[in-house]
């Protein structure tokens, strides 16, 4: 069904297919982060018999900070890893006692030490206003959560990205408009 430039449809036809990016080197911090991206798609199944469609991505990192402190790794090196992820890091983790921040522990219980951020989610426009986002993030949580102590993300606007604003003729050329 469309209203308007609007696709109203049933979050019950979208499904996420995932990926994950782990390395096989032993050394370094950065074996302790994986990459988790995801993609969107709508299947009108049976209302309208077609192919699915790409409707929006999600990405999130899992840190494993319990095995990289296991093998030798101080919670910086791998939060270090990444921008964003050293800035959720600098709001939740108390580097010092190389531990999550005593904030954390007096509002949440935390039985683990892993960490799941998610740290993107992208829906076409004419998808939103269908609830997608807060059930792609459920289904993040159920599938990637066990042995995290916490889930975190930072909101912010993808219009304030640079990237957003570049003129067509800059974009990679299958480069869907998010």
């Amino acid at each position: 069904m469309r209203k308007g430039n609007i696709h109203k449809i049933n979050y019950t036809h979208v499904f996420i297919q995932y990926s994950i990016e782990s390395s096989f080197i032993e050394s370094g911090a950065g074996r302790y982060k994986q990459q988790i991206n995801g993609v969107l798609y709508y299947d009108p199944g049976i209302e309208e018999p077609a192919p699915p469609v790409e409707i929006g991505k999600i990405t999130a990192e899992k840190l494993l900070l319990g095995q990289a402190a296991d093998n030798g790794y101080h919670g910086m090196s791998v939060f270090d890893t990444d921008a964003l992820v050293l800035e959720i890091g600098e709001a939740i983790y108390d580097f010092e006692q190389n531990d999550f921040s005593e904030a954390c522990y007096e509002n949440f219980d935390i039985p683990f030490m892993d960490l799941l951020i998610l740290s993107r989610l992208e829906i076409l426009p004419a998808y939103r206003g269908n609830d997608i986002g807060k059930y792609a993030i459920k289904d993040l949580y159920n599938n990637f959560i066990s042995g995290c102590g916490l889930m975190t993300l930072k909101c912010f606007p993808l219009q304030l990205e640079g990237s957003q604003n570049d003129p067509p003729h800059q974009r990679a050329p299958n480069e869907m408009q998010y």
